[in-house]
């Protein structure tokens, strides 16, 4: 029996000292017969030479799961302009004796959400992007260097491939299903930060523990009776509506659809005009347009 599968890989506490690191086993209880060991090494950023370090996971004993952890000095974040990641050897021992070793690689985004802000390394970060089928990792390139952000639906392994190692942030936004398995799924690609659930979803105690460095999304609608969820960390919001949700706690992002056809970089400058628009109204978290056209990779335009 392989544990792979019930294995998560986070992050803790962050700043710019230090960074811990955590493994967990969610079937398996701490201080028995079970116990961690292994490593993590970087920071390693494809195209840049780095000086990786390595420094030893140590088990944390007795516990409700077995767990394991280590602190990493002078952390590496992953950025849009350097998105580096550690590499991270787990040892499943069973009375001292390694029966499973496990690669699994962490991207730590000093990335979170306070108040109705997204803050980037601890500065005000305003989220700019766009909603597109396109699934093509040819068209990733035109996104690098903090061009903007892809909001995307069930995105293949290929494009958080692509994504996390040029450095392009993803909001992936997930059908219902099987919502956990999908949650700790995601986790192992860095470049995915926010995930918009269903709305109508109820998350438990396991997905907020499957997943801790990831921000819950919900897309809402105004006019229900109690339009935003307990659990939404942030919200999207049609552009036309946003100002009912003005007073609301959590980030907003407004979004609008567009008529047309697009090419990535053309449908991230109407972000800049949405924003324009609706200055008068708010100065909100983020701002996404939605193009329904599919990009080619051929020629990079909309067809």
């Amino acid at each position: 029996m392989s544990f792979a599968d019930q294995i998560d890989v986070f992050y803790g506490r962050v700043t710019h000292n230090s960074a811990q690191i955590y493994v967990r086993v969610r079937s398996l209880v701490g201080g028995g017969e079970w116990s961690l060991a292994g490593r993590v090494r970087g920071p390693i950023a494809p195209g840049t030479r780095t000086l990786p370090m390595t420094v030893a996971l140590k088990d944390l004993g007795e516990g409700a799961t077995l767990l394991g952890s280590c602190s990493i000095p002078d952390p590496t974040f992953w950025t849009t302009q350097l998105p580096g990641s550690y590499e991270i050897t787990i040892q499943l021992c069973r009375d001292g004796e390694v029966v499973e070793e496990i690669v699994r690689s962490l991207g730590i985004r000093f990335f979170g959400a306070s108040g109705r802000n997204f803050l980037w390394e601890g500065k005000r970060w305003v989220l700019r992007g766009v909603a597109t089928p396109m699934h093509d990792v040819e068209e990733i390139s035109a996104f690098q260097d903090n061009a903007g952000v892809l909001v995307v639906r069930n995105p293949p392994h290929s494009l958080l491939d692509a994504a996390s190692l040029s450095g392009v942030l993803l909001v992936v936004e997930l059908d219902s299903g099987e919502l956990l398995k999908e949650l700790g799924n995601l986790t192992r690609w860095p470049a995915v930060a926010i995930v918009i659930l269903p709305t109508a979803c109820a998350v438990e105690d396991d997905m907020r523990a499957t997943a801790p460095n990831l921000l819950f999304a919900q897309r809402i609608d105004v006019t229900s009776p109690k339009p935003l969820a307990d659990w939404a960390q942030v919200a999207f919001c049609d552009a036309t509506e946003v100002k009912s949700a003005e007073s609301w706690a959590v980030p907003m992002v407004a979004e609008r659809r567009l008529n047309g056809d697009y090419t990535l970089l053309e449908a991230r400058r109407e972000c800049d005009h949405l924003q324009r628009d609706l200055a008068p109204i708010g100065d909100f978290a983020g701002y996404v347009v939605h193009c329904d056209t599919r990009l080619t990779p051929e020629i990079g335009i909309v067809q």
